[in-house]
C-alpha cells in the first residue's frame, strides 16, 4: 500500500509527502536474517528490493563484509544505505565502505569502551573528550555522511 501511494504521489496523481521507504532491516534486527548469506545472496536480496522500489537500506546488526556487499550493490542502483551501527562495525569503517547515513550513534573513537552503547553514551565526557568527538565529526563531514542523532536516544 505504501509503495502504491508513493507512486501515486510521485506521478502527481495525488498530493502527499515524499516517501523515502527503506523496507525491513538488513541484519540481525530482522528475524528472518540468515547469518550464513553469501555475497551472491546479498546481491539477490538487494536486487529484489530495488525492483520493488526500495530507495534505501537500513542496517542493524550486521558484519563488516555484509555491510560492504550491501553498500556495493545498493550504490550500483543509486540507492542509499543507513545503519544503526552499534558494535560490530564502527562509524569510521562504515564511512570508509561508503555508507550514506548513520543513525543514533557515532561510534569509533567517540565510544571506545566495551560496554553497551547506551552505557558508553551515558559515560561520555563531552568536555574532556572533545578532541575525539571533533575527530569523529570531521570524518563524517569529510565524507559527506549524514548523522541522525535522535536526541532522545542520548537522553535515554
Amino acid at each position: 500500500m505504501i509503495l502504491e501511494f508513493k507512486h501515486t504521489v510521485n506521478s502527481y496523481e495525488a498530493i502527499g509527502l515524499r516517501i523515502l521507504n527503506s523496507g525491513p532491516y538488513f541484519g540481525t534486527a530482522n528475524s528472518e536474517w540468515n547469518q550464513d548469506y553469501t555475497k551472491e545472496e546479498i546481491f539477490i536480496i538487494v536486487d529484489d528490493w530495488a525492483a520493488r522500489g526500495k530507495q534505501s537500506f537500513n542496517v542493524k546488526g550486521t558484519s563488516y563484509n555484509y555491510l560492504k556487499y550491501l553498500i556495493e550493490r545498493a550504490h550500483s542502483y543509486g540507492l542509499t544505505v543507513t545503519s544503526q551501527l552499534e558494535y560490530g562495525v564502527d562509524s569510521k569503517e562504515a564511512i570508509e565502505l561508503g555508507i550514506d547515513r548513520v543513525e543514533h550513534f557515532i561510534g569509533g573513537e567517540m565510544l571506545p569502551g566495551d560496554s553497551h552503547y547506551y552505557v558508553e553514551i551515558a559515560n561520555l565526557d563531552v568536555e574532556n573528550d572533545s578532541e575525539s568527538i571533533n575527530n569523529s565529526m570531521d570524518i563524517f563531514i569529510e565524507h559527506g555522511v549524514y548523522l541522525n542523532t535522535i536526541m532522545g536516544t542520548y537522553g535515554a
